[in-house]
């Protein structure tokens, strides 16, 4: 048991579907779709727009990143929902963005004190440990921190991407969300 923490994208793009004569769908997947999820290491992606085509939409939910014990990273989405009741909610990009500049930060210059003011952490059933004056706690919490970055990149380059195209479809609905969701 632990505090396991996820970050998911939510893609949706509308198309105007077609079938063949089999009754085989014939659209194609969004431009770039198999190269971005080769680039951001989600090869399920493939998978799940061949099994939503007979859907006639497309919304694929991969998971952008997994944290466990990560009990400083809670306390910031938690301070943003204003509500810990173990269910998802979006996440803004933006506020991703402004996560990764105070994890970014502590990381390049680490300190208890710096911590404890940006990003401190929260004790609760089984959150794991929060004493940062313990040197190993601390190297554990850096580790969190540097994993926040790498998921909020990943987050941000899929973001990029989605926009991208957006400006190349503007007449197809299209949007993208980020949810944060933990449990214990």
């Amino acid at each position: 048991m632990g505090l396991d923490m996820l970050l998911t994208a939510e893609l949706n793009y509308w198309r105007n579907w077609s079938r063949d004569e089999n009754n085989q769908p014939t659209s194609t997947p969004p431009t770039g779709l198999l190269e971005i999820s080769k680039t951001l290491a989600l090869p399920s992606l493939a998978a799940e727009w061949r099994a939503l085509l007979w859907r006639g939409e497309f919304a694929l939910r991969p998971r952008i990143g997994y944290w466990r014990k990560a009990n400083a990273i809670h306390a910031w989405f938690i301070r943003h929902r204003k509500e810990d009741d173990c269910q998802p909610f979006d996440v803004d990009i933006d506020d991703l963005l402004k996560l990764k500049a105070i994890c970014q930060r502590i990381i390049d210059s680490p300190s208890q004190k710096l911590a404890d003011e940006l990003l401190p952490t929260k004790s609760g059933f089984f959150f794991g440990p929060t004493d940062l004056a313990d040197p190993s706690t601390m190297e554990r919490y850096l580790s969190y921190l540097r994993d926040t970055v790498a998921i909020v990149d990943k987050a941000q380059t899929l973001a990029v991407w989605f926009h991208g195209l957006e400006n190349d479809n503007p007449a197809k609905p299209c949007w993208l969300s980020f949810k944060y969701h933990a449990s214990w």
